[in-house]
């Protein structure tokens, strides 16, 4: 547990870096979803007083075996650590990546991606993002 709310406080801070230099995120809309058998859990969210009003947002999200995110973009950065079972993440830019259990990701600011779980057991990813407040968290990208 000690080591990951290591890597959660280094990639928050990480992303806030950058956050503070200028970009932004959120409201408080689910994942655009393939199929019914993803399923996400705001856990927090927190403003931020930095360059205009900017939210830190946290969430679980579980999909089921062959379940996908669908294609879709973030108003800001996006941290993502793998808590159970393996997806994998792909955008425009070649090769997919591959994460399981343990590891972390970064999506940056309107980056199209999917996260799909092509696995046999379900995969549990917990997501920060940090946005701006007067913008949709996240948005379908067809």
């Amino acid at each position: 547990m000690r080591r990951l709310v290591t890597i959660l406080t280094s990639g928050a801070i990480s992303i806030l870096a950058v956050v503070v230099g200028g970009c932004g995120l959120v409201h408080e809309q689910a994942l655009p979803q393939e199929s019914a058998n993803v399923e996400q859990e705001l856990l927090h969210k927190t403003s931020l007083e930095a360059h205009g009003s900017v939210y830190v947002v946290t969430s679980s999200i579980t999909l089921q075996s062959g379940a996908s995110t669908g294609r879709h973009v973030h108003n800001g950065f996006e941290s993502g650590y793998v808590l159970k079972g393996a997806v994998e993440l792909m955008n425009d830019e070649p090769p997919i990546r591959y994460f399981s259990a343990g590891d972390s990701f970064v999506t940056y600011q309107n980056l199209p991606h999917i996260v799909t779980n092509s696995g046999t057991e379900p995969a549990t990813i917990l997501v920060t993002l940090v946005v701006d407040a007067d913008k949709p968290t996240t948005l379908s990208y067809g």
